[in-house]
């Protein structure tokens, strides 16, 4: 689930398998050196490695938060939410405007993010 706080902050809330017998774990990361609250377009991306997430603004690493838990794959098998929050009150919901939203089965480098970042309306037309 990716949620935006009220300060601009990104927050990510995933699952993981620390330890490889099918109990997720929830984790959750806030970004706090990452604003989004600038009322320009920007494309935010999203990273999970096997020791960190990692924020990208624009195709440029913004923060980088070191994990102890690894990646496991189940994390797409759990419920995914975007733009709101998973508590019923809805606390954080996203106040602006979705133009496209892609979610990969394998973590891209960094120069894969910048190379979306920079053709991403090229990378869209092949798929319209």
């Amino acid at each position: 689930i990716v949620e935006i706080y009220n300060n601009g902050n990104p927050r990510v809330y995933y699952g993981t398998d620390p330890n490889g017998t099918g109990t997720l774990s929830r984790d959750s990361l806030v970004f706090d050196k990452v604003d989004v609250r600038t009322g320009e377009w920007m494309q935010l991306t999203f990273v999970k490695e096997a020791n960190a997430v990692v924020c990208y603004v624009n195709g440029v690493e913004a923060q980088r938060i070191p994990t102890a838990n690894p990646y496991h794959s189940d994390i797409l098998l759990q419920p995914f939410g975007f733009g709101g929050d998973n508590r019923a009150s809805n606390q954080y919901p996203f106040k602006g405007t979705i133009k496209d939203f892609a979610l990969y089965k394998t973590p891209l480098t960094a120069e894969q993010v910048a190379y979306v970042a920079e053709n991403y309306v090229e990378i869209l037309k092949e798929y319209v």
